[in-house]
């Protein structure tokens, strides 16, 4: 293979061929099925024209290749817009985990009766009646358990802090295993066109923003989880060096009953204390997983004004073809035919067909329905300003109607591009026929003059 002079291989060859000649930039729809509409070299595919692919292919592939041929730029967003409701019911789904038992207005009411009681569980630690023996030693004590209550609260808050940032960050990594391998690769090779019938960002650049994204997002919160592993550690030794001290206090009190009341005071107050916290995060957390979903809805909502443009773009290249495909079918044969495709945004699926008011064709004329729809494309992509190809190979159109060959042959040479079709010569005997035959062949085969000379 050779491009310009310069041997390559096949890959690069074929990959040349489906961006210069075809508009390609992706792997989806390929080359092999693209390539189909616009080289109908059997009878089979003179006979359908929407539906041309081999007859076990599914109806997704169609809805790439027919998305791709008219343009539509919103395949990214229905991805996107995917995304979003997945994240939407997980969030929603977490929601409701954290409303049970109690829903954030119940939570919010508890958390001033709490804070009164702590408050009165503190009073009664500093008035507690100390015994004069071990006056002092108790008055430490109580400090110390103090201190041991006051770093354990943060200890759980701070192991709570940790578990979130850990969960979040296998979300992460997870996201962008399954993001980059299975719905980018479907994103980017199913859309052949991005934005205007252009790609704004190769797909290759487009993983590397996203991975560049979500790496970011991983490493701020790696630094964080460092930073808040560091603080526990921190406490905990603390939390350890109190707890000698406290150990150390209690063999040299000896009032039992005195270090069981202080001790109940205590548990007391970090129950209370555990509890408070407790309420407390969960209607923080209530509260930022209400504010993400409602960011995440005022987003999709915006996505859907997007993909509504994209649809309404489909829908105004629809209606650009038509124009040239009635047109086409009415001169040819006295039928206008119009063809239709409708996209279903929840379902993200196709639906296609091709209506006229008479639709019982016989295979000549489905072989000008057929022409048609092909040449009807080339001055689409012409006016529209699509990179797509702007020829067309027919197998036969023998049993087309001598006066329909001649309505396409002229529609043929009024088009922005080439139609190239195979035809017995003795097809023709009128004198202008035969005249436009000779000026628009360019390879003429007879039985002592047979291809490659065989």
């Amino acid at each position: 293979y050779f491009l310009n002079d310069v041997e390559i291989d096949k890959k690069q060859y074929s990959e040349f061929i489906a961006q210069a000649v075809f508009g390609l930039t992706t792997d989806k729809p390929s080359l092999r099925n693209v390539s189909h509409k616009f080289i109908r070299n059997t009878n089979d595919k003179m006979q359908k024209t929407l539906n041309f692919l081999h007859g076990n292919t599914t109806p997704d592939v169609y809805d790439l290749l027919y998305l791709f041929l008219f343009g539509f730029n919103g395949l990214p967003l229905i991805k996107k817009k995917g995304e979003f409701n997945k994240e939407i019911k997980k969030q929603k789904a977490y929601l409701a985990a954290y409303r049970n038992p109690n829903r954030e207005t119940v939570l919010a009411k508890m958390i001033k009766p709490l804070k009164k009681e702590i408050a009165e569980a503190e009073r009664n630690i500093k008035n507690f009646d100390f015994k004069d023996s071990h006056d002092e030693s108790l008055k430490k004590l109580s400090e110390i358990q103090k201190m041991i209550s006051d770093y354990s609260l943060s200890y759980a808050s701070l192991n709570m802090r940790v578990r979130n940032i850990e969960e979040s960050i296998l979300s992460l990594k997870n996201n962008i295993t399954q993001l980059v391998e299975n719905d980018l690769m479907e994103i980017y090779s199913s859309a052949g066109v991005y934005f205007n019938g252009e790609l704004k960002r190769s797909y290759e650049e487009m993983v590397l923003f996203h991975n560049d994204v979500i790496k970011n997002k991983i490493n701020f919160l790696e630094s964080e989880l460092l930073k808040k592993k560091e603080e526990i550690e921190s406490i905990n030794e603390k939390i350890n060096g109190f707890h000698e001290q406290e150990s150390s206090l209690f063999r040299t009190i000896k009032e039992p009953e005195t270090l069981k009341s202080i001790n109940q005071l205590f548990n007391k107050l970090t129950e209370l204390r555990e509890n408070l916290a407790s309420i407390e995060s969960n209607l923080t957390r209530i509260n930022d997983t209400n504010a993400l979903i409602k960011s995440l809805e005022d987003s999709r909502e915006q996505l859907l004004l997007e993909i509504e443009l994209a649809v309404q773009g489909l829908e105004k290249n629809i209606e650009v073809f038509n124009e040239f495909f009635g047109d086409l079918t009415k001169e040819i044969y006295g039928e206008r035919y119009i063809f239709d495709l409708s996209f279903d945004i929840d379902k993200g699926r196709c639906n296609f067909d091709i209506s006229c008011v008479t639709p019982n064709s016989n295979g000549g004329k489905k072989k000008g329905e057929i022409t048609a729809f092909d040449l009807a494309y080339i001055k689409f992509v012409d006016k529209v300003k699509l990179k797509r190809a702007t020829f067309v190979i027919h197998d036969s159109i023998e049993d087309v109607d001598v006066n329909q060959i001649r309505d396409i042959f002229f529609e043929a040479n009024n088009i922005n591009g080439q139609y190239i079709v195979s035809i017995l010569s003795d097809k023709f005997s009128e004198d202008t026929d035969l005249k436009m035959m000779m000026n628009n062949s360019i390879l003429e085969l007879s039985s002592t003059n047979k291809f490659f000379k065989v």
